[in-house]
């Protein structure tokens, strides 16, 4: 017989388990609340930057929220846009000295 018996069998188990998360889940998203967030910082100072599906319509958001200023709230319908605009407020930060938080438990 055929030498793919293994894999066929593994690549129908994978269907199986994605059918049933499916049929559990009834067409609805599993995940309600799609979100992404990290810190950066700079000496004392400290960014929070957050990615997450919008409540209010099908798109996206980037918030960018500085300890000391009023945050700022980008929207976007396209993920590419969003990607983009994520990307290049990265290199802007990164440029002013923010860096990654490494212990986000640690108070500084």
């Amino acid at each position: 017989m055929g030498g793919g018996g293994a894999g066929a069998r593994a690549a129908h188990m994978r269907q199986r388990e994605f059918r049933g998360i499916s049929q559990m889940d009834r067409g609805n998203r599993i995940a309600q609340s799609v979100r992404m967030v990290w810190f950066l910082e700079r000496e004392q100072d400290r960014v929070v930057c957050e990615i997450r599906r919008s409540e209010l319509v099908a798109a996206w958001e980037f918030q960018i929220a500085p300890a000391n200023e009023p945050a700022r709230t980008y929207h976007f319908e396209s993920p590419t846009k969003l990607i983009e605009t994520y990307l290049r407020q990265q290199m802007l930060l990164r440029a002013q000295g923010w860096r990654p938080k490494i212990d986000v438990n640690r108070e500084s």
